[in-house]
C-alpha cells in the first residue's frame, strides 16, 4: 500500500482518436484485499497467486499459463472494474481462490504453530522442533556476539566438519589456526561445557551442521531484518524524522549509499543507521540513458525508492542531512532540492561531521582567520614530524 502522496502509475488509452490517461487508484487496493502495487514494476499483482499459485496451469482443468497479476504485472488500468473487468475476472478464478486459502492457512500456521494439525497429531514432531531450536541457539548466539563486539567471523577456511579435539596431532592444530573467530568461539563454548552444541556437531550430518559460511550469511541477514524492523517501528511511532544519507566508494570499488534516520523516541534523540545499497545498481533506467552517473536527481530517487521499500512516508520528514558538495546541495538539480519535492516539510541542515568544515570554509574568507588556521596547521605538522617534538608538545 503506497504512502499518501504516492503518484500511481497510469496507462495511455486511445479512444475516438483522443488519448487519455487511466490510473491505478488507491480505491482499487482498498476494495480488493488481495491486490498490491509493485513500485519496481509499476503494475498490480495478486499477492496470494504470486506466492501460492502452483504449476503453470491457469485453472484446475486448463493449461493456461499464469501471466497477468501472477507472473507479470497488470499495467492496463482502463478496464479494472465491472463484471468483465480484469480484477473481478481474476477473483472468480479457481486457482485464485485456492491460493487465497493457502495464504490464509500459511499465516494461521505461522502465527499459531500449535494449531497446526501435524503438530497436534505428532508429539514427536514437536520434540524434534524443540531439539532443532536448541541446536541452533548457540550458533545464533555466537554470530550475534561477533556482530555486537565487531569481531570478524571468517578464517582461511570455513567449510567442512569441525574437529573438536585439536590436540591429537600437529596437522589438526594447523587446521585450527586457519579457522576463523566464529569456529574458535564455538569450540570455546564446547570446552566450557556446552553439551548440546558438542552433541550437535558430533552427530549431525555433514550437510546439516549449520556453521558454514552460507548459513552464517543467512543468519546475519536474518539479524539485519530483525534490527531494521525494530528501527522502522520506532520511526513510525515517532512520526517525525530526519534523513541522513551520503555516498562513497568502499574498498571493493563499490559505490555505497548509506541511509540513516534521526528521530525522537522515548525522550531520547536517536540516530540509527538503516541500510547500505549499491548506488549504481539502483539508478533508474531513465536517469542513465547515456551513462550511469550519480547526479542529484539519481541520488534523490534512490533515497525515495529506499523509503518506499521500508514503508517510510516522506510527508513526515522534517530534515535532510548531507554534506555540501554540489551534487547534494545544488539549488537547481541537487539531491536535497529534488528530494524536497517529495518531503515538502523538510529543511536541509548539514551533518555534525560537516558543520566544522562548513564553518572553516566560510571563515577562510576572513584574512585573520585564514592566517591563524595556516599557522596552526604548520605547528601541528612541525610537532608530528618527530616523536621527540610530539612528546615535548604533549
Amino acid at each position: 500500500m503506497p504512502p499518501i502522496n504516492y503518484e500511481f502509475p497510469f496507462c495511455v488509452v486511445t479512444k475516438n482518436s483522443k488519448q487519455t490517461k487511466k490510473y491505478a487508484q488507491r480505491s482499487h487496493l482498498d476494495k480488493f484485499h488481495w491486490l498490491v502495487l509493485s513500485h519496481k514494476d509499476q503494475g498490480l499483482y495478486c499477492k496470494y497467486c504470486a506466492l501460492f499459485a502452483t504449476g503453470s496451469g491457469g485453472g484446475v482443468q486448463t493449461n493456461t499459463p499464469l501471466k497477468r497479476l501472477v507472473k507479470q504485472p497488470l499495467k492496463a488500468f482502463d478496464d479494472l472494474l465491472g463484471e468483465k473487468g480484469s480484477l473481478l475476472t481474476h477473483q472468480r478464478n479457481k486457482y485464485h481462490q485456492m491460493s487465497v486459502e493457502a495464504g490464509k492457512s500459511f499465516l494461521l500456521n505461522y502465527h499459531k504453530p500449535d494449531l497446526n494439525v501435524a503438530n497436534q497429531v505428532c508429539k514427536q514432531r514437536i520434540v524434534q522442533i524443540k531439539e532443532n531450536r536448541d541446536r541452533l541457539r548457540p550458533i545464533v548466539s555466537t554470530i550475534i556476539l561477533c556482530g555486537r563486539q565487531n569481531i570478524s567471523l571468517r578464517g582461511h577456511r570455513d567449510d567442512g566438519n569441525t574437529s573438536l579435539n585439536y590436540d591429537e596431532n600437529e596437522q589438526n592444530s594447523i587446521v585450527a589456526n586457519q579457522e576463523g573467530n566464529f569456529r574458535a568461539l564455538l569450540r570455546f563454548r564446547i570446552e566450557s561445557g556446552d553439551s548440546i552444541l558438542r552433541q550437535h556437531l558430533e552427530t549431525a550430518n555433514s550437510n546439516a551442521t549449520y556453521i558454514s559460511k552460507t548459513v552464517q550469511n543467512e543468519l546475519i541477514d536474518t539479524c539485519k531484518d530483525f534490527i531494521q524492523e525494530v528501527i522502522l517501528n520506532r520511526i513510525k511511532e515517532a512520526k517525525l524524522f530526519s534523513i541522513i544519507f551520503d555516498e562513497t566508494t568502499d574498498i571493493s570499488h563499490t559505490e555505497q549509499l548509506s541511509l540513516s534516520f534521526r528521530y525522537f523516541y522515548n525522550g531520547v534523540i536517536n540516530e540509527d543507521f538503516l541500510t547500505f545499497c549499491n548506488a549504481y545498481e539502483m539508478i533508474h533506467i531513465e536517469d542513465a540513458r547515456t551513462e550511469r552517473r550519480l547526479t542529484g536527481v539519481a541520488l534523490s530517487r534512490i533515497v525515495e525508492d529506499l523509503c518506499f521499500k521500508f514503508d517510510i512516508d516522506l510527508a513526515w520528514c522534517v530534515g535532510i542531512g548531507t554534506d555540501s558538495c554540489s551534487v547534494m546541495a545544488s539549488e537547481t538539480k541537487g539531491a536535497v532540492h529534488e528530494l524536497s519535492k517529495k518531503a515538502t516539510n523538510a529543511k536541509r541542515c548539514p551533518c555534525n561531521n560537516h558543520i566544522l568544515n562548513n564553518s572553516l570554509a566560510k571563515s577562510s574568507k576572513v584574512t585573520p582567520c585564514r592566517n591563524a588556521s595556516t599557522t596552526m596547521r604548520k605547528v601541528v605538522a612541525f610537532a608530528n614530524a618527530s616523536a621527540k617534538r610530539h612528546k615535548v608538545f604533549e
